[in-house]
């Protein structure tokens, strides 16, 4: 398993919707988040909580692992 930045994930997000040739419209709609965030995220306009980040990832099909360990 791999660490990923939220900025990192997006870009792995916005792979995978291309990959599907999903529009915004179509992948906010199946995250249940608005097209306008969605594309803001995206675009690096606005900075998306982990939760967000999740949702989307759930909208293009992509399967996310939380870990926690203590140091």
């Amino acid at each position: 398993m791999r660490t990923m930045t939220k900025a990192n994930l997006v870009k792995r997000i916005k792979k995978q919707r291309e990959r599907q040739k999903l529009s915004t419209v179509k992948a906010a709609q199946a995250a249940g988040i608005a097209q306008s965030t969605w594309w803001s995220i995206e675009a690096g306009k606005q900075d998306a909580s982990w939760d967000t980040v999740f949702q989307m990832a759930s909208g293009v099909g992509l399967k996310i692992a939380v870990s926690c360990s203590a140091d």
